[in-house]
């Protein structure tokens, strides 16, 4: 009797290998075929070594093998009998056409299901310490395409009503349509201040991730070279970043063992420092509600792109800036 065969659009996830989920890992370890996008952790692929793998080679720019004929590989593979894994980046139904892979399998009678993954619209902007959504800033998240074929120059069409928005606006495929989208959204009604990022993930040739407002994010990318993949976040969310979690960690520690310190941070107005004695974990949360009752700075930096001044054991504070990849100074 021949043997049945089953598709498995795969999400991936977006970076790190680990980042797959658990029933992902597991039919790449046991599928008989794998048919895979460029960028994919070779971590992955090296879990389903014993399987055929087939490289799709999807890339923005650079798609070597067009959307048609991975359709008919899957449904070949499929029908041959063969349990199949379409290892995608990100989530295969998040702008990654796996919506028009599971049509032209189902079309062909071949079984075939959808594993989601973690979505490069979330994970990208959280590997630089960007949450979508975060209490006081963003109570909702909105994910857009940045090209299109359905518009004359390539643009989303929706860009205006976009603009009227007051969450978090997250572009994919964006990047070399940035100038464009940023200039239509202020000329929308988006403030130019409004603080932006582009994100190049764990997951591209060269990561990297550049701030600042609508007004400059365009040229401040440009001067990072930064490269596709990318995704592209604008709103109050974009200000912040992973200098908070270090920042509490370090905070939580330094109460833990009995060490009063002062917290300090960008002023929202007028560009000064504030700051507030911690000497509690109580006094941690009274500082943090502080903080974050007011509006990032116009600049793009985080309130709590910080420091801590507590005192040093001979006499002088110590004052240690915490940035988004760690902590800097520790000098008087």
């Amino acid at each position: 009797m021949h043997k049945k065969g089953f598709v498995y659009l795969v999400g991936a996830g977006c970076g790190s290998a680990d980042l797959i989920t658990v029933r992902g890992l597991r039919l790449l370890q046991s599928c008989d075929a794998v048919v895979y996008d460029d960028l994919i952790d070779p971590a992955l692929l090296a879990q389903a070594a014993h399987a055929e793998q087939h490289p799709a080679g999807k890339r923005c720019g650079r798609h070597s093998m067009p959307q048609s004929e991975i359709n008919s590989l899957l449904v070949r593979l499929g029908q041959s009998g063969k349990t199949v894994v379409r290892l995608k980046g990100g989530g295969p139904f998040v702008f990654g056409r796996g919506g028009e892979e599971f049509l032209a399998l189902q079309a062909a009678g071949v079984p075939c299901e959808e594993v989601p993954g973690i979505s490069s619209c979330i994970a990208v902007p959280a590997a630089a310490g960007i949450p979508v959504t975060h209490r006081g800033a963003s109570r909702s998240f909105h994910v857009i395409t940045g090209h299109t074929a359905q518009t004359g120059d390539t643009l989303p069409e929706s860009l205006e009503a976009l603009a009227a928005l007051h969450g978090t606006l997250v572009f994919l495929m964006g990047l070399n349509s940035l100038e464009q989208i940023a200039a239509r959204l202020t000329a929308a009604g988006k403030p130019p201040e409004t603080p932006a990022a582009v994100v190049s993930g764990g997951n591209a040739p060269h990561p990297a991730t550049v701030r600042g407002t609508l007004a400059d994010i365009a040229e401040k990318a440009r001067a990072a070279r930064v490269q596709a993949p990318a995704v592209i976040v604008v709103g109050a969310a974009a200000a912040l970043d992973q200098a908070f979690a270090r920042r509490c960690a370090l905070s939580v520690a330094l109460v833990g063992r009995g060490r009063p310190h002062h917290i300090q941070w960008a002023s929202p107005t007028g560009g000064g420092v504030e700051g507030r004695l911690v000497d509690s974990g109580r006094a941690l949360l009274a500082c943090l509600e502080l903080a974050f009752s007011r509006p990032a700075p116009a600049e793009g930096r985080s309130i709590l792109d910080t420091a801590l001044r507590l005192p040093g054991r001979a006499g002088p504070l110590r004052h240690i800036h915490v940035t988004p990849t760690g902590l800097e100074g520790g000098a008087p």
